[in-house]
C-alpha cells in the first residue's frame, strides 16, 4: 500500500517537549539555519561558523577601529586580521604590546575615538592606541617635576628689580600629530633685586639721584653698589 505523506503548509516553531498525541503538523524539533520571520513561514539562511576561537583570551569588549576589530581582554589588547576566502574567512588575533592592561572580570571597557586615536578604559586608567596595531600607551603625559631656580647675575636674562616664575611641562606629539601635554609643575620664582646699568649722582648735601626708569627705590632707602666705573661728586 503506498505511503501518503502529509502536506505541511504551516511551520509552528520549535516543540522541544513534543507529545506524539498532541503535537500538530508543522511542529519542529530542530530548526538549524532557518529564520521564522512571520507566523507559519520559514526561510533558510546561511549557517553560522566559528570566525575566531579565543582559547584562553576572554574578550571583555570589542570595537571597530580603522576598518579592523580591536578587543580588550582581561590582560591584553588584541587586533584582528582575516585569512581565507569568503564566506569562510577566519580571524587571527595579535596582541598589542606596550603598557600593561588589566580589566577586572565583570567590568566592561568603554571606547571613544578622537583625533584618530582610540581610547579605552582599564583598571590602570584610560589607555590609547594611535593605530589598530600600535603599542598601547597612556592617554596623557607625565606631570612636570618640581624645580628649583637660582638667579645668575651675569646671564642678563632678567631685568633689574624684576621677578619671573617658571614651570616644567612634559609633552610629546603622538603618531597622529596630536600634542599631548602633562600637568605643569609648581612654579619656581627667580628675583633680580639689582638695579643694573643705573647712573647716579651725589650732590654736596649727600642727596643721591638715580637715573633709572622703574628703579623701585624710595627716599631713605640704603643702596649697595658694586663694580662702579666712576663716582660723581663723592
Amino acid at each position: 500500500m503506498p505511503t501518503k505523506f502529509v502536506e505541511i503548509k504551516k511551520f509552528l516553531g520549535l516543540f522541544q517537549q513534543q507529545n506524539s498525541f498532541s503535537t500538530p503538523d508543522g511542529a519542529l524539533e530542530d530548526a538549524d539555519n532557518v529564520v521564522i520571520t512571520k507566523d507559519d513561514r520559514i526561510i533558510k539562511r546561511r549557517g553560522m561558523y566559528s570566525w575566531y576561537s579565543g582559547g584562553t583570551n576572554i574578550i571583555n569588549a570589542i570595537y571597530p577601529y580603522q576598518q579592523k576589530l580591536v578587543a580588550v581582554c582581561s590582560d591584553k589588547i588584541l587586533n584582528f586580521t582575516e585569512s581565507g576566502t569568503a564566506p569562510n574567512q577566519t580571524g587571527n588575533a595579535t596582541p598589542n604590546g606596550g603598557e600593561n592592561v588589566s580589566v577586572t572580570n565583570g567590568r566592561i571597557s568603554r571606547f571613544v575615538e578622537s583625533n584618530n586615536n582610540l581610547y579605552f578604559t582599564t583598571d590602570n586608567g584610560p589607555l590609547k592606541l594611535t593605530a589598530y596595531d600600535s603599542q598601547v600607551r597612556d592617554s596623557g603625559a607625565y606631570p612636570g617635576l618640581d624645580l628649583t631656580a637660582t638667579f645668575q647675575s651675569d646671564n642678563g636674562v632678567i631685568n633689574g628689580n624684576t621677578q619671573v616664575a617658571y614651570r616644567v611641562v612634559f609633552g610629546y606629539r603622538d603618531d597622529n600629530s596630536n600634542l599631548i601635554l602633562g600637568a605643569p609643575s609648581d612654579s619656581s620664582t627667580v628675583i633680580n633685586t639689582k638695579v643694573i646699568g643705573a647712573t647716579w649722582n651725589r650732590n654736596s648735601s649727600g642727596v643721591v639721584t638715580v637715573d633709572q626708569v622703574n628703579h623701585g627705590l624710595v627716599t631713605n632707602m640704603a643702596i649697595t653698589t658694586s663694580n662702579l666705573l666712576a663716582l660723581s661728586n663723592y
